[in-house]
């Protein structure tokens, strides 16, 4: 039996896989705690008598937010009519609309699928995004005459933009660091915090304590 997989269809099939493959679609259940508000780690290191010190490192912005499956279906089918692929939902996908269709696809994907990560846990989750807006392939296949030797440039074109685009955005939780030491006679604190660099010195005097 001859089955035909039109633009519709493969919409359909890239929509759930995006839904599938982000931990913050209509819920955090599913996304890593290192990158969700309120998450805090706590170091104590005793430095003997009745001295010790206390670090602390906790989430205080850029953390996982939920992204309901709605909004992600319509900003999909919005990017989608722009890339001028919802006027032929229902026509049956050629070898050169696919390459058309990729590179939408990948474009949208590389700026709404964000890999965000806590660097000082080390978790990390694929999460959806709405910020800025995904670009439209510069270069389009034509799909409807025969292709031959002067196309091709046009398919390499096509194809290295749509390779181009795979990368996924990255991007870290911001860190806040305090600490504070205490003994019989005087006690001392501070804080600070760091987007993802870490380079402070704030965050050195919490490693000493860490390790």
């Amino acid at each position: 039996m001859d089955i035909s997989l039109t633009y519709g269809d493969l919409k359909t099939q890239v929509l759930n896989l995006i839904k599938n493959g982000c931990c913050n679609v209509d819920n955090l259940n599913n996304a890593p705690g290192g990158i969700k508000s309120g998450w805090a780690r706590t170091v104590t290191k005793n430095s003997g008598g009745n001295s010790a010190c206390y670090g602390t490192v906790s989430v205080n912005g850029g953390n996982a937010s939920i992204a309901y499956s709605t909004d992600i279906s319509n900003n999909f089918d919005s990017y989608m009519t722009t890339c001028g692929i919802n006027a032929k939902s229902s026509q049956v996908i050629t070898y050169r609309g696919m390459i058309n269709f990729l590179s939408c696809a990948y474009r949208y994907i590389s700026k709404r699928c964000v890999l965000l990560s806590n660097e000082d846990n080390g978790e990390w989750g694929v999460v959806f995004e709405f910020s800025g807006t995904p670009s439209t392939p510069s270069v389009t296949v034509q799909e409807s005459f025969v292709a031959t030797a002067v196309d091709i440039p046009d398919y390499l074109a096509a194809l290295a933009e749509c390779f181009a685009k795979t990368q996924i955005n990255k991007r870290s939780v911001s860190l806040a660091y305090s600490y504070s030491c205490s003994s019989s006679s005087s006690s001392s604190s501070s804080s600070s915090s760091s987007s993802s660099n870490c380079s402070s010195s704030m965050f050195i005097a919490y490693m000493s304590l860490d390790n």
